[in-house]
């Protein structure tokens, strides 16, 4: 009888502790490490950041995408893969990056079975690790300079084919570009192929069409074709597009519009966010 109600005690007390004294999980802390994951099979959606580190990030550009991405991304299941990248001088097939698997949103808390405090817990702390690795990743090429190529289109494809990205397999897929859009590599460079107009030097360059660039560039359109990305209606791309040379320049966004467009993604699943010259330069 005695050992039936030491056993009874002992459920009613773990049953009546409250959420917060449960046992302590990954992600209450601000470390990036906190909901890190490295995932090679299926998620049901992923989102993949791409930051072009070859020139640098100026501090206003860094809080630029932080606040207007980072701080608000979402998603929506729980597990979900979410992917910081920065592109510089490493192999493409090495790029420095953070995976972090999301916790469950707050919008799927079912108000009667789920722990709601201890999830919304999880939801501010997943966000603090997003920050923070975000940080960490950009703060790597602050004194590195300029990288010798800025392989863009590759690095794209290599983020949609290999699995290492946690990005290949995802039934739902978000690719984020932080980048002024200027490519510059042997095959395609656009700062031979991006010209200024005669006598209006200080306005911004024009570039060539994607069908332009590939009808006068065999060897790269022999690439295009075998290595381009096979997209679908399930696939998102956003963005931000970063000044070229400190300057408002929307030169290159016509081009990546039709590469897009050319890889199958529909019209409306495209957002570009152009980086203004003034505003945001301050961070709260």
């Amino acid at each position: 009888m005695f050992k039936y109600l030491a056993s009874l005690s002992l459920i009613v007390v773990l049953f009546a502790q409250p959420a917060d004294a449960k046992i302590k999980r990954p992600g209450s802390g601000a470390s990036s490490n906190a909901f890190s994951c490295e995932r090679k099979t299926m998620s049901s959606a992923a989102t993949a950041i791409l930051i072009d580190a070859t020139d640098g990030l100026t501090p206003g550009q860094v809080a630029f995408v932080s606040d207007n991405f980072v701080k608000t991304l979402t998603w929506e299941n729980e597990n979900d893969a979410i992917s910081i990248i920065a592109l510089h001088d490493e192999p493409l097939q090495l790029m420095t990056k953070k995976t972090f698997c999301a916790p469950k949103p707050n919008t799927k808390i079912d108000m009667i079975t789920d722990p709601v405090a201890q999830i919304k817990a999880r939801n501010r702390a997943f966000r603090r690790s997003l920050q923070q690795g975000f940080k960490e990743v950009v703060s790597r090429y602050k004194t590195k300079g300029s990288a010798k190529s800025t392989l863009l289109i590759e690095a794209t494809t290599e983020i949609y084919r290999n699995a290492r990205y946690s990005f290949k397999h995802a039934q739902k897929r978000n690719l984020v570009i932080v980048s002024d859009l200027y490519q510059s590599s042997e095959i395609l460079s656009f700062f031979k192929i991006c010209k200024s107009k005669k006598f209006f030097a200080s306005r911004p360059l024009t570039c060539p069409t994607f069908k332009q660039s590939v009808k006068d560039n065999s060897r790269f359109r022999n690439y295009v074709q075998k290595a381009a990305p096979k997209l679908t209606k399930s696939d998102s791309v956003s963005i931000y597009y970063l000044n070229v040379g400190g300057r408002v320049d929307r030169s290159a966004e016509r081009w990546w519009t039709q590469y897009f467009a050319e890889a199958g993604l529909p019209a409306k699943q495209l957002d570009i966010i152009p980086e203004l010259q003034r505003g945001s330069q301050q961070s709260d």
